[in-house]
């Protein structure tokens, strides 16, 4: 999300490739 920012892409990339 905006809040993480990066880290917020890379999560829900994680979280579709789980």
């Amino acid at each position: 999300g905006p809040m993480f920012g990066q880290f917020g892409h890379f999560f829900k990339y994680a979280k579709d490739k789980c």
